[in-house]
């Protein structure tokens, strides 16, 4: 019996040794982690998009460790916003890419953990490695338009 595990083991190991790709491996399609935040913003069709730099990102967590690899915002003509400028998730919305879900995920908590009172409200939805941050200035009703193109957006 264990001589018999022990071919098995050796067979596989030499399989995987061997330079080509087997003709029944296909490339995935582009999946949310390989999409940018500004790519999935403007598949949205919300709004007009600012794509975030390391430079103008306020949150300084653009390409940093567990920062997020990509965001942007989505200006929304039914906000005024403080600063068009220089806009933030209080314009409308921001998608953020992360690395791992679990790191949107994590944004995610730690964002809604500091909500409420004077930092004011957030709807956020995630998808895959995907964060969008509505801004609790809008309508529930509103929020979900969000949400649908999202979802659409990152499929």
């Amino acid at each position: 019996m264990r001589n018999t595990i022990l071919v098995i083991v050796a067979v596989l190991a030499l399989a995987g040794c061997g330079g080509k790709t087997p003709a029944a491996q296909t490339v995935p399609s582009a999946t949310t982690s390989q999409r940018t935040a500004g790519e999935i913003a403007t598949a949205m069709g919300m709004g007009k998009i600012t794509v975030w730099t390391a430079v103008t990102d306020e949150n300084h967590l653009l390409g940093r460790p567990g920062g997020y690899t990509s965001a942007a915002t989505i200006m929304d003509k039914r906000i005024s916003c403080t600063d068009p400028t220089d806009p933030g998730t209080d314009c409308g919305a921001t998608v953020e890419v992360f690395a791992t879900p679990d790191q949107a995920l994590a944004r995610s908590q730690y964002i809604q953990s500091l909500m409420g009172g004077i930092f004011g409200t957030e709807y956020h939805y995630l998808a895959g490695t995907a964060l969008l941050r509505v801004t609790g200035t809008l309508t529930p009703d509103v929020a979900m338009q969000y949400d649908t193109k999202f979802e659409a957006a990152t499929k």
